[in-house]
């Protein structure tokens, strides 16, 4: 009996794993092992929706494949048509089953059936691949990061405010393609045009944005690259918590932008604690953060309130609106960082309030973002502290959402970037080989801030002349020394959490 049930077990689970394998790696677009293993350990907060449609798609699958399997099994059974074949032994004829097979041969098929899913599964989510890296190391750190503790950092006499937009999901291929995307209509006409009027840093000659490497591809990683000018490495067994800190080596904007009197916020409508977001914000800058449960304490919404990721992007808008209001009249520059949601995969949040120009639910989700976010900076711009606030609108990483576009064999998907009412300007930001490291410098930079070198952690300033690594290196050679070990990195950045870990598992 026990068996029996180890052998339905076996085959049931087998399935599990190939469908939840076949669906992550299908609707997760360019999703790394590293990234995956990292949403796992830090996954709290995840939004209930995407974990029901994964469970749903993958529940279905195998519910469908048991089901077939039974009816093919009864009936060929009730056909007693078998398949064999003969094979002759010291002149003696043996005849074997292969189907249907014995009671015993069953058992062992499953546990075959079992081991094979789990060989399938490492290796379609890139588990051999990320384990063969790390047993490279890189030198790139070494070699290239810059620690802002050792190089000066000026501000000027009067501090500009910093209003910092990170859009999930937005990239430049969302233009019109006259202008540098893939569409034949934009579907974010206004985020186009600020491109087009202020500061967009891009790759082409026309309009375009800044490659996001290895590292920098999901939304925590996304922030840590612009803000610290480093990708978020996953040492194996390192779960960037139980320590009290996280990258306690890095010195990020935030870090920065404390030590030199302004205060620090960040608002998004989920919870912050999902992939770590609290714990980087917290210990860099201590930014006072403003998400889903916030929201809820301050009686904004309902205490059961839940929509999309928490609360939908319409609310934080408007929260930012009101929050910027109090926080302008107080005496000290500040750093608002702000994060959406409504553009995350899968389809996206599509408010009710929302047009619907497009075919594809995603692309109207975009084109209402573009909406909001046109309302949100025409509202700053009427504001008296706009004069002496610079505001940057970043995607966090590209879309992950597979099919959406039907990218050209010659286009470069791209991270949206532009810089509003920067203190400085530049002639020099078309055919910028850029990558979303190098946002931090550039937005100090952009404060009016002098920065010794021009170069931060991996990152450049784009204002000024100075080559930066992509164009040193090549974006592909980034992103194949980022997938490997770095000492340096796990050392100096990863700092006491890495020699914890150490200890924790007696490695001396």
């Amino acid at each position: 009996m026990i068996i029996k049930i180890l052998k339905k077990i076996y085959f049931i689970t087998s399935l599990i794993i190939i469908y939840t394998s076949i669906y992550i790696k299908h609707n997760f677009n360019n999703i790394g092992f590293e990234q995956l293993l990292y949403t796992v350990i830090k996954g709290k907060g995840t939004s209930f929706s995407a974990i029901i449609n994964g469970i749903i798609i993958v529940s279905t699958s195998t519910i469908i494949t048991i089901l077939l399997t039974i009816i093919i099994k009864t009936t060929i059974n009730k056909l007693k048509y078998r398949f064999f074949f003969i094979l002759e032994i010291n002149k003696k004829r043996k005849k074997y089953t292969i189907f249907p097979p014995s009671k015993k041969e069953e058992r062992i098929y499953c546990a075959i059936f079992f081991i094979m899913s789990i060989i399938f599964a490492c290796y379609y989510l890139g588990v051999f691949e990320y384990l063969k890296q790390q047993q490279e190391k890189t030198l790139i750190f070494e070699n290239y990061y810059v620690d802002a503790n050792k190089i000066n950092i000026d501000f000027p006499t009067k501090k500009r405010n910093l209003i910092f937009i990170f859009v999930e999901s937005l990239e430049s291929t969302n233009f019109s393609k006259s202008k540098g995307g893939i569409t034949e209509k934009s579907y974010i006409p206004h985020l186009e045009t600020f491109a087009e009027e202020y500061i967009n840093f891009s790759n082409t000659e026309l309009l375009g944005g800044s490659f996001a490497t290895t590292g920098a591809t999901w939304t925590i990683a996304g922030m840590v690259a612009q803000t610290a000018a480093i990708p978020l490495k996953l040492s194996v067994g390192n779960q960037y918590k139980g320590y009290g800190e996280f990258l306690p080596g890095a010195l990020t904007i935030g870090d920065i932008l404390q030590s030199n009197g302004y205060n620090n916020y960040l608002i998004l409508g989920s919870d912050s604690m999902f992939g770590g977001r609290k714990d980087y914000f917290k210990y860099h800058g201590n930014y006072q953060i403003h998400d889903y449960y916030w929201a809820i304490e301050q009686k904004l919404i309902p205490n059961d309130y839940k929509e999309w990721w928490g609360f939908e992007d319409k609310k934080l808008f408007a929260f930012a609106k009101e929050e910027l209001i109090k926080i302008a009249k107080e005496n000290k520059p500040f750093n608002y960082t702000i994060l959406t949601a409504d553009t995350h995969f899968t389809d996206g949040y599509l408010d009710k309030s929302c047009p619907k120009e497009f075919k594809e639910q995603y692309a109207n989700v975009f084109n209402c973002t573009d909406i909001m976010i046109y309302d949100f900076i025409n509202w700053i711009q009427s504001q008296d502290f706009y004069s002496n606030t610079t505001i940057i609108i970043t995607g966090d990483h590209l879309t992950m959402q597979e099919g959406f576009y039907n990218v050209p064999n010659n286009y470069s998907r791209t991270v949206y970037n532009v810089f509003i009412n920067s203190i400085i300007n530049t002639k020099n930001n078309k055919n910028r080989i850029s990558t979303t490291l190098d946002i931090y410098p550039t937005a100090l930079a952009s404060l009016g801030v002098q920065i010794e070198g021009d170069k931060i952690g991996l990152g450049t300033n784009l204002f000024s002349d100075k080559k930066t690594l992509a164009e040193e290196l090549s974006v592909s050679y980034l992103n194949e020394e980022f997938k490997k070990r770095s000492n340096y990195y796990n050392i100096e950045l990863l700092g006491n959490s890495y020699f914890e870990l150490k200890k924790k598992l007696g490695d001396d």
